[in-house]
């Protein structure tokens, strides 16, 4: 058997792409690999005597190869990674080159492209994940920090009230007792921020199919302020047509926060305070915005609210997770946040959110 097609049977048995060229950058020898991987970057059909480099296009291309293929030439070999579209997917090739001395004139250069898109693919999950992690760290540290020493502040206020108490003899126990009960409250709400940022962290989604009317139901049956609803001007519109999935636990924290600082932030100068939850679905998207005539947002802070423990207001209870929280189950969810606020004219938050079934 001719010795050139016994070589050509044994890189065709090789699945990675694999081809012989001369110092002029001509093809001398290629598997079938090599056909199907290359010769999808020219029109024209590769064959011998060819010019390898001819087949690229881009000038960033031609100058890499013909760079890899001076350094063999130099110094016997080279390596390096080169990315090419095959289809719709980006595949990743490394490349090794070997200098083949065939005599005192004659140099070829043999050239080998393992795919390594596999590879890749993990390096590029493991860096995500390594992402991940850091932010982690870092949040736990931050939020180590800020949650205990927003524990222990009521608490100390907690223990200093009982201590004057104790030795007051002026009679202001109502007075006392209502100090107490606002440390308590502040104490209570930054437990319940927190159980929302675990809840969120560590808890997979649970996709059911979703009753907005029941959620705003949820959310006004245990809501906390209790009679204190009556002085506001709450105008609801829910508008639900088809089946909307996603999760009930979670969307609920997001109208209950927003809404919450809706109360918590009202403009006291206003004749009336209004506050309009509307809700609606389409084409299996919901829309959910919440408007109010609060005290509004500074323009400087409207970059930093959904930060974690920021507080536009030192008034604010609880560790400031509110809307980070929200943010970040927004984000679980696939959706979009926008806020539109002024200062002294109120806010409003707009939540995108698409079904997930």
């Amino acid at each position: 058997m001719d010795e050139k097609i016994l070589y050509n049977l044994i890189l065709d048995y090789i699945d990675s792409p694999i081809w012989l060229i001369n110092d002029h950058y001509e093809l001398l020898a290629h598997n079938e690999a090599f056909t199907r991987v290359f010769g999808q970057i020219s029109d024209n059909a590769l064959a011998q005597g060819d010019s390898f480099i001819d087949i690229f296009d881009e000038e960033s291309d031609l100058n890499r190869w013909k760079s890899a293929i001076q350094k063999t030439l130099e110094n016997g070999r080279d390596k390096f990674t080169y990315s090419l579209k095959i289809g719709d997917k980006l595949t990743f090739f490394e490349i090794k080159t070997l200098l083949i001395e065939g005599g005192s004139e004659n140099k070829h250069v043999s050239v080998i492209a393992h795919d390594i898109t596999e590879t890749k693919d993990v390096e590029r999950k493991l860096a995500q994940q390594n992402f991940e992690f850091k932010k982690i760290n870092q949040e736990l540290d931050n939020f180590v920090y800020s949650v205990s020493h927003q524990i222990r502040s009521p608490l100390t206020s907690l223990l200093g009230l009982i201590n004057i108490a104790k030795i007051d003899t002026s009679n202001k126990t109502n007075e006392y007792l209502d100090l107490m009960q606002a440390s308590i409250e502040n104490l209570d709400h930054t437990v319940h921020e927190i159980n929302d940022y675990s809840r969120n962290a560590r808890l997979e989604i649970k996709v059911e199919k979703i009753s907005f009317h029941k959620i705003w139901d949820e959310i006004i049956s245990d809501y906390s302020f209790g009679k204190r609803l009556n002085t506001f001007n709450i105008v609801k519109n829910i508008e639900e047509s088809g089946n909307f999935y996603s999760d009930a636990t979670r969307i609920k924290v997001i109208i209950s926060n927003i809404f919450s600082n809706s109360i918590k932030f009202n403009d006291l100068e206003k004749e009336e305070s209004t506050i309009s939850v509307d809700i609606k679905m389409q084409k299996q998207v919901a829309k959910i915005v919440i408007t109010d005539n609060g005290e509004g947002i500074e323009e400087e802070a409207l970059s930093k609210i959904f930060d974690m423990f920021y507080r536009a207001s030192q008034s604010a209870r609880g560790a400031g997770l509110g809307l980070y929280v929200v943010k970040e189950i927004v984000n679980k969810l696939n959706g979009t946040i926008a806020v539109e606020s002024q200062l002294g004219n109120g806010s409003k938050f707009i939540i995108e959110l698409p079904s997930l079934k």
